[in-house]
């Protein structure tokens, strides 16, 4: 019989902040300069705005989707806090998606290192460039699964752009939210597709 709330055993198992200030990053523990955080979740919160992350919505539309035999997922969400080298404070909001003993949808397939090595060496015979690149918030370009629909308990420190009280509180994703089980899967399909437009084919290796 579980007695912990979703909430409490998220922040016991998935090492997320959810209250502040003070501020502590979350791998070490050390103490964070609150403007430097502040600033950190300013920027995440424009990068939500910009790729449109959720819709504003209440308990009473969660039980709503619950009436019409949708299977809405309700998941606490918190923040991941990383000071970088250059002592700027990346934060990152995450869902906090714990597994119970449910399958999980992780599937992400990923390159061997021998098929690596075979494209690296074709690549030297046809004299192609090999460059590395990093897909800034990757996760938040791509759409959720067709059929999910999640809802998120956002963190202590957001609140509502319509006047929605705290304790009704919910966002409706529509975008693929750090955390979730299936954000991979999602994040890779968008990418075989935006590759697919542009007429490359996908290896099978």
């Amino acid at each position: 019989l579980r007695t912990e709330s979703v909430a409490q055993v998220a922040e016991r198992l998935c090492k997320v902040t959810t209250k502040g200030p003070p501020w502590h990053e979350t791998a070490t523990g050390r103490l964070l300069d609150t403007a430097k955080v502040e600033t950190g979740m300013q920027r995440e919160r424009r990068d939500f705005k910009e790729f449109d992350v959720y819709d504003e919505a209440t308990y009473d539309d969660y039980h709503a989707d619950i009436q019409e035999g949708l299977k809405p997922e309700l998941i606490n969400s918190g923040w991941v806090l990383v000071e970088k080298p250059d002592e700027t404070v990346r934060a990152r909001c995450v869902c906090t998606q714990v597994n119970y003993g449910t399958e999980m949808d992780t599937f992400a397939a990923t390159p061997t290192s021998v098929a690596q090595r075979l494209l690296f060496q074709r690549a030297l015979e046809r004299n192609w460039p090999v460059l590395p690149a990093d897909v800034s918030v990757a996760f938040l370009h791509a759409m959720l699964l067709t059929g999910l629909v999640i809802y998120v308990i956002p963190p202590a420190t957001e609140s509502s752009a319509t006047g929605i009280p705290r304790s009704k509180f919910l966002w409706r994703l529509k975008r693929a939210l750090y955390g979730l089980r299936t954000a991979p899967k999602s994040f890779q399909m968008f990418m075989a597709a935006l590759f697919g437009s542009f007429g490359w084919r996908r290896l099978l290796s």
